[in-house]
């Protein structure tokens, strides 16, 4: 009778009557590995898992106050810190900000009042004088002709190079004019340079106090061939109709607008020459203006002088900038901004450095932003700021103008 067969360990026991027989078991046994029990591990020790669970918390909680604690210093820096780089970042940002009518806010939320004063008190002081530079005109103030090529257009050529070494988009020669591009760190744009000052004037809208025209209208309207932007005007929400601007202006010897005593006048007199200055208006007759327009901001150059350094107080913007050269050449230019991949802005020191590498003796800033635009012969050539009417530009109340030949 056989006996039972018991497994015990790596033997094989049988077991009959009182005698025990056993064999080494030939094949092998395979036992699986004990499973843990979490409820007999210690959470103290961290490796069951209600302790794994407060681990996670742990380090989570020390994660969000390192992040908090980096954010606050960050914060703190930025603020306060008058290290160069960032005092200048600083100083950049918050002028971009405040300079704007819609979008202060960007500053006001995030700044002490005491920090945003600070940086737009430094804004500089607007020349106070009057600047009639020593501008000596070819053919008009002395007894010689007038050159015939007084822009060098003989040695240009589209996409070789002007004379400051930047490259030349239009060279039209029949109309006196000379496209070039400009290039900088943050900004885009192009400088338009006109070669007898009588042919520029500042064209108004023939709707004024009703609406403004745009730029493709206004050269249409008074048969330019170019132009750039004047004045300022109301513009609450973005969306202003440039139906007058919001200071004064002559055109052709008559005044239109209201005189602002804390804005800047620039423009022509009789003799085509540029005068700019806070020179009131009783006093406009006096110095023969023929043609000017009024804005906030200080001169660019005066006598062939900068007048702005280091302005990232007055923010990063589209720009738009008059000026004339000692033989009369006009420079008209504009600084596309507003648009992160191609064109942030300029700084005005920026635009007053472009105006004295042209050789200007006199140079002032036009109302910026999304109104800045250059039109040549029908068309806009710039970008402005808004999308939506960049193959017109903006209503405006007024412009600078070239008349065709």
């Amino acid at each position: 009778m056989a006996g039972k067969r018991t497994i015990i360990d790596s033997q094989i026991v049988y077991g009959k009557d009182d005698i025990i027989y056993s064999e080494t078991k030939s094949s092998k046994i395979k036992t699986k590995p004990k499973k843990r029990n979490p409820k007999k591990e210690n959470p103290k020790s961290g490796e069951g898992k209600n302790g794994r669970k407060k681990n996670r918390k742990k380090r989570a909680l020390i994660a969000v106050a390192v992040i908090i604690v980096l954010l606050v210093a960050s914060y703190l820096t930025f603020t306060f810190s008058d290290i160069a780089p960032i005092k200048y970042l600083r100083e950049l940002y918050i002028g971009t900000a405040m300079t704007t009518d819609e979008h202060q806010w960007l500053a006001t939320w995030f700044f002490p009042k005491s920090v945003i004063d600070k940086v737009m008190s430094q804004q500089a002081e607007t020349f106070v004088g009057i600047n009639e530079a020593d501008v000596n005109i070819p053919g008009k103030d002395n007894n010689e002709n007038r050159p015939d090529d007084i822009l060098g257009q003989k040695n240009l050529t589209v996409g070789g190079k002007d004379y400051t070494g930047r490259e030349v988009l239009v060279n039209d020669i029949e109309q006196g004019i000379v496209v070039s591009r400009l290039s900088g760190p943050s900004y885009e744009g192009k400088i338009m340079l006109v070669d007898d000052p009588s042919r520029v004037f500042l064209g108004v809208t023939p709707y004024w106090g009703s609406r403004g025209l745009f730029m493709t209208d206004m050269l249409s309207h008074y048969d330019a061939i170019g132009g750039i932007n004047a004045s300022g005007f109301s513009d609450p929400g973005g969306h202003g109709d440039g139906e007058k601007a919001n200071s004064g202006c002559r055109y052709n010897g008559e005044n239109y607008g209201s005189y602002r005593g804390d804005q800047l006048t620039f423009g022509f007199n009789e003799d085509d020459k540029m005068v700019l200055g806070m020179i009131d208006v009783s006093q406009w007759d006096s110095y023969s203006i023929r043609d000017c327009c009024q804005f906030f901001g200080p001169a660019l150059v005066v006598n062939g002088e900068q007048q702005i350094y280091q302005s990232s107080y007055y923010g990063l913007h589209p720009r738009s900038v008059i000026g004339q050269r000692a033989d009369g050449v006009v420079l008209l230019m504009i600084i596309d901004g507003r648009q992160p991949g191609y064109s942030l802005g300029a700084t005005l020191d920026e635009c007053a450095e472009i105006m004295v590498e042209y050789n200007a003796v006199s140079a002032a800033a036009c109302d910026g932003g999304s109104s800045a635009v250059l039109g040549y012969d029908g068309r806009i050539i710039t970008t402005p700021s808004t999308s939506a009417l960049r193959s017109t530009g903006r209503y405006l109340p007024n412009a600078w103008l070239v008349k065709r030949k």
